[in-house]
């Protein structure tokens, strides 16, 4: 089994995991929230804000460097922990005039917590590819048969439910990605509560 599954699909690195564990977590993503919205309001990227995130404390999570179910619940929890958001670049990602090129130049300017705060929106295609590879990764080197079947249950519920996250048009291009921001809100709000339903029966079964 794994070691760690931050460390499987090589996202999050143990600075960074011991940093998150030090934050107050509402109060900051409340502060990093505006001060995001400030960042894009002064360098032409009118940014709104969906939800502030934080709605877990991960720091009583135990576990993180185990090969275990708590390992599982705080990847989970840190993606639902982020904040959803959007900007002015919707269907325009690419580099020259889209959000890659104003992430180019901007960037760096940042401050740290505000840049990790950008980094971490739920509505992003990538976090959301980790959360859906993270099951596929734990539901395989788990041995408990029933977990393993709540899981698949959840994976079932994602294709089910919110499939337009992660399904492919008739030329193989994600169907995400053409989606309008009020779309894509909606999707990831589902499918934010069906990882929050995960997190709930993991946490129910740790503590039997």
């Amino acid at each position: 089994m794994f070691k760690n599954i931050q460390d499987k699909l090589g996202i999050v690195k143990k600075e960074e995991i011991k940093k998150e564990l030090n934050q107050e977590v509402e109060k900051t993503n409340l502060e990093k929230a505006k001060g995001l919205v400030d960042f894009g309001a002064k360098h032409q990227n009118p940014i709104e804000i969906i939800e502030s995130g934080g709605n877990f404390n991960v720091e009583k999570i135990k576990g993180i460097d185990s090969c275990s179910i708590e390992n599982f619940l705080f990847f989970l929890k840190t993606y639902l922990n982020g904040p959803i958001f959007t900007d002015t670049y919707n269907k325009n990602h690419g580099y020259g005039t889209g959000r890659r090129e104003w992430e180019k130049k901007y960037q760096k300017l940042m401050e740290e917590d505000i840049l990790q705060y950008y980094n971490s929106n739920r509505l992003g295609n990538n976090k959301i590819g980790q959360v859906i590879s993270a099951l596929d990764i734990f539901s395989g080197e788990l041995e408990d048969a029933d977990i393993k079947n709540k899981l698949k249950d959840t994976q079932l519920r994602i294709q089910k439910e919110v499939g337009n996250l992660i399904n492919k048009d008739e030329k193989e291009i994600q169907i995400y990605h053409s989606l309008e921001d009020e779309e894509k809100v909606e999707l990831v709000k589902k499918f934010s509560e069906i990882v929050k339903e995960l997190v709930d029966i993991l946490e129910k079964d740790n503590t039997k």
